[in-house]
Parts: C-alpha cells; structure tokens; sequence
C-alpha cells in the first residue's frame, strides 16, 4: 500500500515517494564488514563515484555507532522568507518529517541540509527512531544533541546545537 505525504511540504517538492531498494541480503553483508568505511571508501573509488564527505567532517554523536541501511534523501533549501517568518505562519515545511514518512524500519534518512539552522531537532530525531529509522547523515546542522543521545538514535553531522530552526 502507498503511504500517503504529511502536507508538511507540498506535493511537487517530492521527488520520488518510491525508490529501489536494496536487497536485504546486499546489507546484511555491507553490515558484516569489519572496516566498513574504509572497504566502502575503496569500493566507490573502483567504481568512479565521488562525492564523499570526510568522516572528520561529519561528528558522531554516539560514537563507536555504525549504520548500514537504504538511504532517504532530503535537500533542504535556503528560503527568502527565513525561519522565524515561515514558524510564524506555520509553514514548516520540515522535509525531513516527509523522509521519516516514506522511510522503512532500518532506512538511514541523509539530509543534504544548511548550516546555522537546524534541519533535524530532538522532536524530529524522535520521530525518525520512532519512525523506525537506523539513524541520520546531516551535512548541515542539528539541534537538541541530547533527545537523540537518550533513545540511541544516531547522527553524523557536520555541526551540532544550531539555534532556530528553518
């Protein structure tokens, strides 16, 4: 059964409401390395893809973690009106609610996101461990370190504590 958007942001901001996923097997196996980033690391190398971010730039905050799952994207965008402006007419439009919505249990939501600003905070991180998600990449900032510490929901980010939010 298709699984139906929040309204959270609109429709023709959604790319894609199904990927391809990965065999479970495929992660499984991905899961059972031992060097997991360096074998990946090696593996997009082979294959030509670039586009990596530096593990020194993306802080753990549980580290030791490790996550292996389907990726759910999400690009967040500058917006002319500004965070407070969009809070004040209620117009979140929280794009990652969207991803933990899409999401199977085990996926990892990625948010390709701004820094300055949160683009995930402790309720959004509890959504997303309720939601099932393994945990969440965020090349940008988050916020409310402690709310995803407590459930063991993991983040790499590339900075923490953001204040606002989008």
């Amino acid at each position: 059964m298709a699984k139906k958007l929040t309204g959270r942001v609109p429709a023709q901001a959604i790319r894609r409401m199904t990927i391809e996923r990965l065999p479970p097997e495929v992660l499984q196996r991905v899961a059972r390395l031992g060097d997991l980033t360096g074998n990946l690391s090696d593996a997009m190398d082979q294959l030509g893809l670039v586009g990596a971010i530096p593990a020194m730039l993306l802080a753990p905050n549980l580290p030791g973690q490790r996550i292996v799952g389907q990726a759910v994207t999400v690009r967040n965008v500058e917006r002319a009106e500004g965070p407070a402006r969009s809070a004040a007419d209620g117009q979140s439009k929280m794009g990652e609610h969207e991803a933990y919505n899409l999401a199977q249990a085990g996926d990892v939501v990625v948010i390709e996101g701004l820094t300055g600003v949160s683009n995930m905070g402790g309720q959004s991180a509890s959504v997303a461990h309720r939601a099932g998600c393994a945990g969440a990449v965020i090349d940008g900032s988050y916020r409310d370190p402690e709310a995803s510490r407590e459930r063991g929901f993991p983040i790499w980010s590339r900075s923490r504590e953001a204040s606002g939010s989008r």
